[in-house]
């Protein structure tokens, strides 16, 4: 970033000002829908099984009564936080209840948890603040910047949502 003194832009030899005004040219690139949005590795999708099977789980987390089953080593390996916090519910062979998130939400989390899987792009653009919010709460990071990346390509600034 360039610096300036005040008195060099207000020296009329420098060309800075046009008419009393300063005019900056910006030039904003608007890229188009591509295949280069971040994309986490999913080399544990072989896992996804697990959770739409139900088969051997070890807790049930609870959100928005709906159950979702969780496999301790998945767990651990990809989710450390929920991970603890099935420790501290005790053997792990309970419910969890997990507040203050909506189980559309949470079903993106374990997905991801799981095996990597994003969002649609329909769902991180409609539900973005949530998952990003879900993301932070259980440190997934790579979940929050593949939704956070989804906004950045599909919520285009123009004139109608800029301009007051």
């Amino acid at each position: 970033m360039a610096m300036m003194k005040r008195s060099d832009n207000l020296d009329e030899t420098s060309n800075i000002l046009k008419d009393g005004s300063l005019v900056i040219d910006v030039l904003i690139q608007v890229k188009g829908r591509s295949d280069d949005l971040y994309q986490p590795a999913k080399d544990i999708s072989r896992n996804l099984h697990l959770l739409r099977s139900g088969g051997k789980s070890g807790v049930v987390f609870q959100a928005g009564g709906k159950g979702f089953p969780g496999h301790s080593p998945i767990m651990y390996a990809n989710a450390p936080l929920l991970a603890e916090i099935c420790d501290q519910e005790g053997d792990c062979s309970s419910v969890v209840a997990i507040n203050d998130i909506h189980p559309d939400v949470f079903q993106h989390v374990i997905e991801h948890i799981y095996g990597g899987v994003v969002p649609p792009v329909e769902c991180a653009v409609l539900q973005g603040k949530e998952l990003i919010d879900a993301a932070n709460r259980y440190e997934l990071v790579e979940m929050k910047m593949a939704v956070e990346n989804i906004l950045v390509s599909e919520c285009v600034m123009d004139i109608k949502n800029v301009s007051g």
